[in-house]
């Protein structure tokens, strides 16, 4: 094989090195955004370029052919990755799918299948042939109709990809116009060298001008790379960042000019308009001369500054930075700056809350510990200090088994071991009383109210405990007394029953004989000697009841259970009536019934004191002669019981003394005892009733009781 250097293989040559040094820097900034697709482009054009040097410096036919043909593989790869870099570094990624991947490859593979098996159809090349025209043999091709085809295919591509930067240069920040326009010069240089060299006006016959324009291309992109830094700083990383950020962004320039602003920065500054591009930022800023000032300065680091936004105050966290080129000369700076306003309030009312909590905390008489999930104390207030004697600093970092006796120690270690191994609590959410231990080891009784919540991974506890001991000692002494009074009760009732049946007897003794007397001698005694017989059986009998009236209050208290059935208040009423004959024959008393009582549950004895007490009421203290009514009331689930009398009636102030033991009422010629009420009101409260009175002066009375339905 021959070889002849010529100059335009050199240059070619430089194209390709160029190229390749491209493809490998590029390669290094493959995680970057369009860096990959870039590697593979110029790795297509540094192999374009370099074998189409080998083909010009070959002299054989032959060895043409076969460099001419190895030259498609960059050559049906630059379109496609041309087209592809620019849609990813406009932002336009979303149509590199596989699938369109897929489709723009199909002519470049074609294209590529034809050029290896050209000579079987022709439809790349019709003719090959050595031209010796010049001063070194060329490649004469004459270009059949796929190379045509694919030829607008390419230029179809390119001018996609074209767009998308001229759109881009027009509508990205003057910041990225740089970068965007060295884009736009190495892309049109080959088109010029392209388009010379497939119409004919190409001053160097059959020479392939393009590759010239890739080496202008080389120079234009290296430029890019290592100044502009394209493949680091894309427009669509602005656009998606920028316009979305809530922050508010402006960069300026190395004159503090204004060359971009995002539209949140924009709605902080009421001077920024959308043509203030080119404005020095104290123009912008000279109502705010505070945050002006940090523009001059190379670096602020976070600074916080209040300024006004409409009618109020808002507060920003600021920051300005300085950015450099390559080289590291100073280009503009970075102003980025917060809205903070929403934040420090709640920082404030966290701060207020937190101050409340511990003033709370503090000034509680309890003990407010908190605990960490390993069960040592990171909180302790005034009140655990007073309680157990530890002061704070001494106390903090140990663990809560110090404030145990022994045996909680182990109770507490295996409640934790259960717990950690996923049991339920025992204590946690709820309140429990057991024994704590001072700083001096004395041990005291508490009340422990226990709680844990979550706060990330971790598991925190807080308890509450009150010193009882103050609380105990009042139990053991009302303990103490509740036996004493319970002791003192039944001796009581002993004594009562004692006397009751001691008086009995006598007293029975005492009502026969005197009955006997009046029976036997009245015809022999003057009238004051009959009264006088007449007044000792009358308080014979009157002590009779008062005896039968302690038994009965002794009987109710002394009853724990009850044996309540429906009640036939017919039958009880006529032995009423019966008991209280001598009674209704002497006042002369009218009584009105009713034709039928409703059914209530109760205790049959015990009723029939409570009417025996209700009546003789109403017969002693009603009117002259005694009209009574009687009578029963149904009230859902309850029966309201009645007896009425014509009586004068009662005060507010007598009605207020009634159904209290050993009460009386002191009227015109008529005294009580009052046990008798006090009585009624025991039983029917045991059994589940009330009792009361209606009554207004001077228009008589009506006492009731209720009593369960049947």
């Amino acid at each position: 094989m021959h070889w002849q250097l010529s100059p335009y293989a050199i240059l070619v040559s430089a194209g390709g090195i160029i190229s390749a040094m491209l493809t490998i820097s590029a390669w290094r900034r493959r995680p970057e955004t369009g860096a990959a697709i870039f590697t593979l482009m110029m790795g297509g054009v540094t192999l374009w370029s370099l074998t189409n040097a080998l083909e010009l410096s070959a002299t054989r036919l032959a060895a043409k052919i076969i460099f001419a043909k190895v030259e498609y593989i960059g050559i049906v790869i630059v379109p496609v990755t041309w087209l592809c870099f620019a849609l990813q570094y406009t932002g336009r990624q979303k149509w590199i799918t596989r699938r369109n991947l897929a489709l723009l490859s199909i002519i470049p593979i074609l294209t590529l299948g034809l050029a290896w098996t050209n000579e079987t159809h022709g439809l790349l090349w019709r003719s090959t042939r050595l031209g010796t025209d010049g001063s070194f043999p060329v490649l004469v091709l004459t270009h059949g109709i796929w190379f045509w085809f694919y030829i607008t295919f390419s230029y179809i591509a390119l001018s996609i990809g074209t767009l998308s930067f001229i759109h881009a240069l027009i509508h990205s920040p003057r910041l990225f116009h740089g970068q965007t326009g060295t884009l736009l010069v190495g892309l049109f240089a080959p088109w010029v060298g392209n388009f010379l060299y497939l119409s004919g006006l190409n001053p160097f016959p059959h020479l392939d001008l393009t590759l010239v324009g890739f080496v202008i291309t080389g120079l234009a992109l290296s430029w890019g790379l290592f100044y502009y830094r394209i493949l680091e700083t894309i427009p669509v990383a602005r656009n998606v960042v920028m316009e979305q950020m809530s922050d508010g962004v402006i960069v300026l320039d190395h004159q503090n000019r204004v060359i971009d602003f995002n539209p949140a920065a924009q709605s902080f500054l009421e001077n920024l308009r959308p043509d203030a591009i080119g404005t020095p930022i104290t123009d912008i800023l000279s109502n705010l001369p505070a945050m002006a000032e940090c523009c001059h300065k190379e670096n602020v680091e976070f600074t916080e500054l209040a300024l006004p936004v409409g009618n109020k105050e808002r507060i920003f966290d600021l920051r300005v930075s300085l950015f450099r080129d390559w080289r590291g000369t100073p280009q503009g700076k970075l102003m980025i700056w917060r809205d903070i306003t929403e934040k420090k309030g709640a920082e404030e009312a966290i701060r207020k809350s937190e101050e409340r909590h511990r003033s709370v905390t503090q000034s509680s008489n309890d003990a407010i510990i908190l605990m960490d999930s390993d069960w040592r104390i990171i909180s302790w207030n005034r009140g655990a200090e007073n309680i157990f004697g530890y002061s704070e600093e001494k106390i903090l970092g140990q663990p809560a088994t110090r404030l145990m006796p022994g045996h909680y120690k182990q109770l507490h270690l295996e409640e934790v071991k259960r717990l950690r191994a996923g049991g339920k609590p025992r204590v946690i959410g709820k309140t429990i009383e057991y024994t704590g231990k001072r700083e001096g080891g004395s041990t005291f009784p508490v009340e422990l109210s226990l709680a844990s919540w979550e706060a990330g991974k971790k598991t925190f506890f807080s308890a509450i405990i009150r010193d009882i001991t103050a609380r105990k000692q009042a139990e053991s002494i009302q303990h103490r007394y509740a036996k004493e009074l319970e002791a003192q009760n039944a001796e009581l009732d002993a004594f009562a029953h004692t006397v009751a049946h001691d008086l009995k007897k006598p007293l029975t003794e005492l009502i026969g004989f005197s009955s006997l007397l009046k029976i036997q001698i009245t015809e022999t005694l003057n009238e004051s000697q009959s009264n006088s017989l007449q007044k000792i059986e009358q308080n014979a009998l009157k002590m009779g009841n008062i005896i039968d009236e302690l038994l009965l209050l002794a009987s109710v208290r002394d009853m724990k259970k009850i044996d309540t059935h429906p009640l036939d208040m017919a039958k009880i009423i006529a032995e009423v009536r019966m008991r209280l004959e001598y009674m209704i024959g002497e006042y002369q008393a009218e009584l009105v019934l009713p034709e039928c009582w409703p059914e209530a549950i109760g205790y049959r004895p015990w009723i029939e004191e409570v009417w025996v007490n209700y009546l003789s009421n109403a017969v002693q203290y009603g009117g002259r002669p005694p009209h009574i009514q009687m009578g029963a009331t149904v009230e859902k689930e309850t029966i309201r019981f009645w007896v009425r009398d014509n009586g004068e009636g009662l005060s507010p102030d007598d009605q207020a003394q009634l159904f209290t033991a050993f009460e009386r009422l002191h009227q015109a010629s008529i005294e009580g005892h009052g046990l008798g009420l006090s009585i009624v009101r025991r039983i029917v409260e045991k059994l589940g009733g009330r009792v009361g009175v209606e009554s207004r002066k001077g228009h008589g009375s009506t006492f009731f009781f209720t009593l369960p339905c049947a």
